[in-house]
């Protein structure tokens, strides 16, 4: 009798684990985060186009991944160039919600 309730509880969990991977693989799809080699460009001058990237949420993780951030900057002729302190603001902020990001789903992964 045992031996036949254990491999109940071994067919059970096997049909759990089943499920919880295709609700993943479900929930995954909608995914819109942009994964690396793809990057994102946030240029000096045009803050407010990078801020609309970052601002928009990924149905399946909440924060959204951008890939690499390229950050592009003019040079002037005599060799400077013009801070963007805003950009450089949003990229700061981008950076400390990836790690947050990061965290979590690390701590999630170890409680799985």
């Amino acid at each position: 009798m045992s031996g036949n309730l254990s491999s109940l509880w071994k067919r059970l969990a096997k049909v759990e684990q089943r499920m919880a991977d295709q609700a993943r693989r479900a929930e995954l799809a909608n995914c819109n985060c942009i994964r690396s080699p793809w990057m994102t460009v946030a240029m000096t001058g045009q803050p407010e186009k990078f801020e609309a990237e970052m601002n928009h949420r990924c149905p399946s993780h909440g924060f959204r991944r951008l890939g690499r951030i390229m950050h592009i900057c003019f040079i002037d002729p005599d060799g400077t160039a013009e801070p963007d302190p805003r950009l450089d603001e949003l990229i700061a902020t981008y950076d400390a919600g990836l790690a947050q990001a990061d965290r979590e789903q690390a701590n999630d992964s170890q409680e799985s």
